[in-house]
């Protein structure tokens, strides 16, 4: 199952694709970002995520870790096989693993725990995407 957000982003804002399987943190978040002027696509999973891609151009993909079927890491992977540039956010509740993430090297942008502060979160969209054309 995929749910799109409504409406354009704010002018300087983003387009992002969220892909989280738990339907409460999704729409938190997805709200969240909506109401810092942030379009959103959700995705329940990463096989909705990577059929979206096809369709949908968006200016970051923000991803859970632990999802059934195919994991965040393979999400990055794949988006960065079809699109190099494109910024990938791994979320992951399962705290930092430094030898997981050396070994997924150049496959995520960042890395950041769950819950995230917004704060922390909107920083990091806003880094990753800077120069880049709304």
């Amino acid at each position: 199952m995929v749910l799109s957000g409504p409406g354009e982003p704010m002018p300087g804002l983003r387009w992002i694709l969220l892909v989280e399987d738990d339907p409460a943190v999704r729409k938190t978040l997805a709200a969240l970002l909506r109401a810092a002027g942030h379009a959103v696509t959700e995705a329940d999973g990463g096989k909705a995520a990577l059929a979206l891609l096809a369709d949908h151009p968006v200016d970051l993909v923000l991803t859970d870790l632990g999802m059934p079927d195919v994991t965040g890491w393979e999400v990055a992977r794949l988006v960065k096989a079809h699109s190099p540039h494109l910024p990938v956010v791994l979320l992951t509740g399962w705290g930092e693993q430094p030898g997981v993430v050396a070994e997924h090297q150049g496959v995520v942008d960042r890395v950041l725990g769950k819950p995230c502060r917004l704060e922390e979160l909107l920083a990091v969209i806003d880094d990753l995407t800077a120069g880049r054309p709304a």
